[in-house]
């Protein structure tokens, strides 16, 4: 009945919308640090990724307990910043700041490495351009 069409059906879209997150939050933070090698600040990386980290944590976290919206510092900032500092003085927000950077952590070094294990496997011409792409140094032969 309902449970199949849920597990067969609902759950798998979730899981691509969550893999494609991630990947996209991956390629992000690998040009965000070719960005830095390229301006002569590389070795910034990652404290940059580990402060990205935490707070893409913080956010999620306000966005799923408080519930948070895009909009409500603009349409109702006094009752957003209200909603911001309850949820942040709630005694179990610094376990779920904590364990929300460590799921995007993990998730981060999960795509990274089956990223450039694929490319390694790929062994083509696109390898170089994948490893490249993943790695924490910036192609040599980039602009």
């Amino acid at each position: 009945g309902n449970d199949l069409a849920v597990i067969a059906g609902v759950l798998p879209v979730y899981a691509g919308f969550i893999v494609a997150g991630f990947v996209a939050y991956a390629v992000v933070l690998s040009e965000a640090g070719r960005y830095l090698a390229s301006t002569g600040l590389g070795r910034w990386r990652p404290t940059a990724e580990v402060a990205v980290h935490a707070v893409c944590a913080v956010g999620v976290v306000l966005g799923r307990v408080a519930p948070l919206n895009s909009w409500e510092p603009v349409t109702q900032p006094q009752g957003t910043l209200e909603r911001i500092m309850l949820t942040l003085s709630w005694p179990w927000a610094p376990v779920a700041v904590a364990a929300t950077f460590l799921t995007i952590w993990a998730g981060h070094a999960l795509v990274r490495a089956v990223a450039r294990s694929s490319a390694a496997a790929l062994g083509t011409v696109a390898a170089p351009l994948l490893r490249s792409a993943l790695d924490r140094r910036p192609d040599p032969g980039a602009v």
